[in-house]
């Protein structure tokens, strides 16, 4: 009997590995219509609501600063916090999601609509708990986007969409709300200044890693160009993103496919080591024992 190899698979970044541990999202209310003329007087709320504006126009305020919200807006109100909305155009199309960011069986399960004006005292037990999540937290009024306002009004839909048709969805929805967060993130990392925007460029270095390392002409010192950036800094910037080398993120992806295709399919050696990516079989072999402890065909045995 082969010895079982267990090697470990790429982690997520710092702030990703947070948040998969913090954030358990539980949609309370969503909805997408067309508004004429409306209002929602000050008030502030238990949990999160995020509002996506498709068209027409309004004037929204958080605290005591006031915005003129547009096509493509999205405003952002985190829990315990005044706010109000105007629909001030003949039509508004407006997306909407009342959630919790952190689930709790005990505290959770309410839905109500809260008017203007209200008092919350008497709640206190229901509203959302502090949230350790520096980022997030800055998050309130207009957000900024400038990119990926496309998919992140298609979150707005599908949630709507999937809520009215089975509120019972939690964990479909769930996964939905951690998406948006992704999306927002991406969003305004774009404007947030030179350490996102090289963030933002290694994210792209390591998808099209993953995307293409059946390529056996890539390499690091091309890829690197290609992003503006010198070998040095470039390997520099992308271990600090993901805890590996780009050139151990390629290795590693090619040797999976390789245990993969030796474990699953008749293929011989020389075909597996084509399709992996490596130019030949002898820099496979070598590669497959330095990461694997034994040879591909001891593998397949």
């Amino acid at each position: 009997m082969e010895k079982l190899v267990l090697k470990n698979c790429i982690a997520p970044d710092a702030r990703t590995s947070s948040r998969m541990l913090a954030l358990h999202p539980f949609v309370r209310q969503s909805g997408d219509g067309i508004r004429t003329p409306w209002h929602l007087g000050r008030r502030k709320l238990l949990d999160y609501l995020a509002v996506f504006i498709n068209s027409g126009h309004g004037i929204f305020s958080i605290e005591d600063k006031e915005y003129d919200i547009g096509p493509g807006d999205l405003f952002w109100v985190p829990p315990d916090t005044f706010h109000e909305m105007r629909g001030v155009g003949a039509r508004m199309h407006c997306l909407y999601i009342h959630f919790d960011l952190i689930y709790d069986s005990a505290r959770s399960h309410w839905d109500a609509y809260i008017p203007g004006d209200s008092d919350l005292s008497e709640y206190r037990r229901l509203m959302h708990p502090p949230l350790n999540e520096p980022v997030i937290n800055s998050w309130r009024g207009r957000l900024p986007l400038v990119r990926r306002k496309p998919e992140i009004l298609d979150i707005f839909r599908t949630v709507a969409r999937e809520h009215k048709r089975s509120p019972y969805h939690e964990l479909k929805l769930s996964g939905m709300i951690l998406e948006l967060i992704n999306e927002i993130d991406n969003a305004l990392e774009a404007v947030s200044g030179p350490l996102s925007h090289h963030m933002e460029k290694m994210k792209r270095a390591a998808e099209y890693i993953l995307l293409n390392y059946q390529d056996p002409n890539q390499e690091i010192r091309k890829m690197a160009r290609n992003f503006g950036l010198s070998e040095t800094h470039f390997r520099k910037l992308f271990k600090e993103n993901f805890g590996v080398s780009p050139g151990r993120m390629l290795s590693d992806s090619r040797i999976r496919c390789a245990r993969e295709l030796l474990a699953y399919t008749d293929m011989s050696v020389s075909e597996i080591a084509s399709a992996s990516g490596y130019k030949n079989i002898y820099d496979f072999s070598r590669s497959f024992r330095k990461n694997s402890g034994c040879s591909p065909t001891q593998f397949r045995k």
